[in-house]
């Protein structure tokens, strides 16, 4: 014969399958082979095995013998209280074999069953693993681009006016019409930023004058303890977290600072459009605390004064 017992177990994969399945092979010369279970060795031919004859092969070839009319097909019995599933397959004369019956008992089968959906579980479990920490790494890249959002270039911001998202500023604390440290300018440039958040967002410009020249921070600089970026940016948070809060700035404020090609230093804040209402206090000249809130209208910072339009302003812009 041209087959042997190792080809076709290799054929059914019996042995990675299951562990106590039978494979009954009908010769053309009549002989009746048991290729036995995954528990024989794999390396016996064909020819070498004896037939088995025992009560559960006479009792799967006399239901087989229901079947001689059919050429392949499938069925089960009953066998001390044990289901076997069979399936059957003929062949024509001339290939050596007359026909192969395959036959598997019920818990075997569902032995197997288990198995592969446990494996399937188990790959699933890694494929569920492995979704949920892409999904980690881009919402921590999406919320890190967020955190670090970009200013344009001077170059690019200056091809622009003042508009309702662009605002230029001489400086914090210089005045250059009294030419001397003038406080008071540190409240205009929280009021900008108030407007900002309060509205749509928009950039802020410290040391570019309302004509688009390039002044540098180097005056508001010598008003300081320290004339560097580093400390007129502590010196300038401070201010910013004790009037708008630590949270409010850090989630909504970005600052930047962008040496010029005449080696100006210019201050670059971003405020992103904010979710809460932000309102400004300020104590006034008799000491007295007030609360004030801006919008922007137009390239300007305005106040509403009015509670009524504040409230109407306040349920349209962040109530929705």
């Amino acid at each position: 014969m041209e087959f042997s017992r190792l080809n076709l177990l290799k054929e059914f994969n019996i042995n990675s399958k299951y562990k106590y399945v039978k494979l009954f092979i009908k010769t053309a010369e009549g002989k009746e082979l048991n290729l036995g279970s995954g528990m024989r060795n794999n390396s016996e031919q064909i020819e070498n095995i004896n037939p088995l004859i025992d009560s559960l092969h006479i009792n799967t070839l006399n239901h087989f013998k229901k079947f001689e009319n059919i050429d392949s097909g499938t069925f089960n019995f009953k066998f001390k209280n044990e289901v076997y599933w069979n399936a059957f397959k003929r062949y024509p004369y001339k290939t050596g074999i007359l026909n192969y019956l395959f036959t598997i008992p019920n818990s075997d089968l569902q032995t197997n069953s288990v198995s592969i959906i446990s494996d399937y579980l188990k790959w699933l479990a890694l494929i569920l693993i492995a979704i949920g920490l892409i999904l980690i790494l881009i919402k921590k890249r999406f919320f890190y681009q967020s955190s670090r959002i970009k200013i344009p270039l001077i170059r690019e911001l200056l091809k622009e006016d003042e508009n309702r998202y662009l605002e230029f500023k001489s400086s914090s604390r210089w005045d250059y019409r009294q030419e001397k440290t003038n406080p008071e300018l540190e409240k205009i440039i929280l009021k900008t930023l108030a407007a900002f958040g309060n509205t749509d967002g928009g950039i802020l410009l410290i040391g570019v004058d309302d004509d688009k020249n390039i002044l540098g921070l180097e005056k508001d600089f010598s008003t300081l303890k320290k004339s560097t970026a580093d400390y007129y940016e502590v010196h300038l948070r401070n201010i910013l977290h004790n009037l708008m809060g630590v949270k409010y700035v850090s989630k909504y404020v970005r600052m930047q600072f962008e040496t010029c090609e005449d080696q100006k230093v210019i201050c670059k804040i971003k405020i992103i459009a904010a979710d809460e209402p932000l309102y400004l206090k300020y104590k006034n000249k008799n000491g007295q605390v007030e609360e004030k809130f801006y919008v922007r209208s137009g390239n300007s910072s305005q106040e509403i004064k009015s509670i009524a339009e504040i409230n109407d302003y306040i349920n349209t812009r962040f109530k929705k």
